[in-house]
């Protein structure tokens, strides 16, 4: 072999070798209570990278979000602004606040709030490990906390929305690099709550001078009341924002120095809102410097990787309803996005009890009119007709 073709071939394999890591994901079955290791290699020499945004099937509203650093009601470290009430300074139905999800332990049909996160995909909310596990070097034995979970977007008040309906929590996803677990996690959802309510990015950036220069925010459900005495009372019913700049930047955790955190927001998001480029680079960890585990390249792309996994197991011709059982309205899902020409709803007696044409994806489909029961949604596309059995709950 040619000398100067072999130190080619050696050098660009050793180049290759210098971006290649292998990543494990914990993934543990919240229903069979088993914990499984994901082996994941990835290759990446870039310093930055993102998932794109998705708006969601609700509507095009994106919220007024500022575009400016703040110079009011900040912290001590003059960055950013303190807690207020979403909902008295925004719609909170807009996007992206609308992918604001707050997590919960549910037991006995009642919801006990755990902790925030942020829809990233249509089946995946971005949040904190310590909300689902204890740490342990053991790794081999059940480090999670046997609780069944539900995700409820955009709560508030103590109400959960008639719009956006939650979903149980069926899979739990931890990165594991160099045998040490990180504090942040990806759960899959059973219901695609994201196709509705759209749901941000997920990205990394080496640059921390970049990251000095963007806006970041912040929606959470604080649930402490008066913690470290500072007067304010939060049971976690309800949502608060807050934005700014970041002045706390290390390897492992971006944060803003002197803010303190509070017990509920533990999993929330900063988010980056330039340019409406909605995307997230860490999740609230600890307490002292609001630290965020950040989101580094291993992580993204372990992470990055559950979502293609995820893709490719979608069939793209299958079309999903959701929510199914259904309250007062509905919403058509697909991964190839199909036309709706027509659709019947029909009861069990054959009888045909509503027909249209088209498909409004803003505001779905009505059936409040119907008595609680079993009917047959039947809809016709461009590949043919087909049937999807569905079910009319009793309205509150």
């Amino acid at each position: 072999m040619n000398i100067r073709i072999f130190l080619l071939s050696f050098f660009f394999f050793t180049f290759q070798l210098c971006f290649t890591q292998n990543i494990q994901l914990l993934e543990y079955d919240c229903f069979t209570k088993t914990i499984d290791t994901l082996n994941i290699t990835v290759s990446n020499s870039e310093s930055f990278g993102f998932t794109p945004a998705q708006i969601g099937h609700f509507n095009s509203y994106i919220a007024e979000l500022e575009d400016e650093s703040p110079t009011e009601h900040l912290v001590d470290s003059g960055q950013f602004t303190l807690r207020a009430l979403a909902n008295e300074n925004y719609n909170i139905e807009d996007y992206p606040i609308r992918t604001t999800v707050r997590l919960n332990i549910l037991k006995n049909d009642s919801l006990t709030p755990l902790c925030s996160g942020s829809m990233v995909e249509s089946n995946f909310v971005l949040t904190a490990a310590h909300c689902f596990y204890t740490y342990s070097l053991d790794l081999h034995k059940n480090i999670f906390y046997e609780d069944d979970y539900f995700a409820s977007p955009i709560l508030n008040n103590g109400v959960s929305s008639n719009t956006f309906f939650g979903s149980r929590i069926t899979k739990i996803y931890i990165p594991l690099l160099n045998g040490v677990t990180s504090d942040i996690a990806l759960v899959k959802l059973r219901e695609p709550i994201g196709s509705v309510t759209g749901w941000i990015g997920i990205g990394y950036q080496e640059n921390n001078e970049i990251l000095k220069e963007e806006l970041f925010y912040k929606f959470s459900y604080p649930a402490q009341s008066d913690f470290f005495g500072n007067g304010l009372y939060y049971n976690g019913d309800t949502m608060y924002f807050s934005y700014g700049n970041l002045n706390y930047l290390t390897e492992k955790y971006i944060g803003v120095i002197k803010a303190l955190a509070v017990p509920g927001e533990s999993g929330s998001t900063l988010f980056s809102a330039k340019s409406n480029s909605f995307t997230a680079y860490g999740v609230l960890s600890h307490v002292y410097n609001y630290s965020h585990t950040r989101i580094t390249k291993s992580i993204f792309e372990a992470f990055k990787s559950l979502f293609n996994e995820f893709h490719k197991g979608v069939d793209e011709s299958s079309l999903k309803i959701f929510p199914n059982p259904i309250k007062d309205h509905f919403y058509i899902f697909s991964a190839s996005k199909l036309d709706v020409i027509s659709y019947k709803i029909y009861d069990i007696h054959g009888k045909c009890l509503l027909e249209n044409t088209g498909y409004d994806a803003i505001h779905g489909i009505s059936i409040a009119h119907l008595k609680p029961g079993v009917y047959f949604f039947q809809y016709k596309d461009k590949h043919g007709a087909n049937t999807v059995k569905i079910i009319k709950m009793a309205s509150d």
